[in-house]
């Protein structure tokens, strides 16, 4: 008999992971729901702050040590403020496709697809972009902590 109890403590704790993570209840899907809702408004709020070129209220939203990934190099928060402040980015429209936001604990990852009309320093950068943007939950407020932009070219 003592042999067997491993084996079926092992059993046990098996299939109650396995109901754990197929558990779907009213409450996680209402939570679900809030939690994207949350980021598809910040992830507006960003848009709205690059079209406006508000350096303040985009600065709200990156954490200092925010590092943007773009096709071009890597950009610190400072340098992409400065310029949104210079004029040399432009951005006209934007139009979110797609948005998929995943959390873990203080870390969500928000995963996107968007069409914009833009330009660098009068170069033509409009198209469709997949991105990814990783936030963290600091004194109580999501910033965002590392981004990326990757434009799809069609043959």
């Amino acid at each position: 008999m003592k042999r067997n109890i491993p084996m079926i403590l092992l059993a046990a704790a098996t299939v109650s992971l396995a109901f754990g993570q197929t558990e779907t209840t009213p409450a996680k899907v209402a939570s679900q729901a809030a939690v994207e809702a949350e980021f598809r408004q910040i992830e507006n709020q960003w848009a709205e702050a690059d079209k406006n070129k508000d350096a303040a209220a985009l600065g709200r939203l990156l954490a200092d040590d925010w590092i943007f990934l773009s096709p071009l190099g890597p950009e610190t928060k400072a340098q992409h403020l400065a310029g949104l402040k210079s004029g040399g980015d432009k951005l006209e429209s934007i139009t979110f496709i797609e948005m998929k936001v995943r959390v873990f604990g203080n870390t969500a990852v928000v995963t996107g697809h968007e069409h914009e009309k833009s330009s660098n320093n009068g170069k033509d950068t409009s198209g469709d972009y997949l991105w990814t943007d990783v936030f963290v939950k600091r004194q109580g407020h999501w910033l965002a902590v590392n981004s990326q932009d990757t434009p799809l070219t069609h043959p």
